[in-house]
């Protein structure tokens, strides 16, 4: 075994380095590399507020922001979406948010999105909810049929939801703001 000198530590520094390195999974099951159209519509897009507003209220500020809902959720729950018409029959409880959903889609994207969350921090001790800022499109050399996109910064958040009354919230969580990590590899190894 190499013995490393007190005031020379750069080879641990460097091991340590390495390891990281080979951590990184740049396989196709990474969705930080390879999110297609497809995986992405598991997300949701908030169309408003800009991201200049929703960065500045929730880390800078440390504001809960709420999505829409509907005014009656008892009645919502009970008249699953029928077609469009239906969905105009619910009226709805605008929060600070907006996203393209209708609003019962919104809530089960938003509840299946907090389970998995939750589930991650239980069982693996990972956060898994972020905030994205910015998407790059990519081709991969090895597939140059194929579109992928790659998150570029990643805003940690949770969800949370009080009760069956109450939105959703969306807040900042105290964890570090982190520039994509498998992209910024991926794309300083190629």
């Amino acid at each position: 075994m190499q013995r490393v000198e007190d005031n020379n530590c750069e080879p641990v520094f460097e091991r340590v380095e390495q390891w990281k390195k080979q951590l990184l999974d740049l396989t196709r099951r990474n969705r930080l590399l390879y999110l297609t159209e497809t995986k992405a519509k598991r997300s949701i897009e908030i169309t408003s507020p800009n991201l200049q507003y929703l960065v500045d209220a929730i880390v800078n500020r440390g504001h809960a922001l709420t999505f829409p809902m509907p005014a009656n959720v008892q009645l919502a729950l009970a008249n699953p979406t029928q077609g469009e018409d239906a969905e105009q029959e619910v009226a709805v409880r605008k929060g600070d948010l907006e996203t393209s959903l209708p609003v019962a889609e919104l809530l089960r994207s938003l509840y299946r999105l907090r389970r998995e969350w939750l589930t991650w921090q239980e069982e693996q001790g990972v956060h898994t909810l972020f905030l994205v800022a910015g998407f790059l499109k990519w081709r991969d050399a090895f597939l140059p049929d194929e579109e992928f996109l790659a998150p570029i910064i990643l805003v940690p958040v949770g969800l949370e939801r009080k009760s069956l009354d109450e939105p959703y919230t969306v807040k900042f969580v105290e964890e570090d703001i982190v520039l994509n990590p498998a992209l910024s590899f991926k794309l300083s190894a190629d």
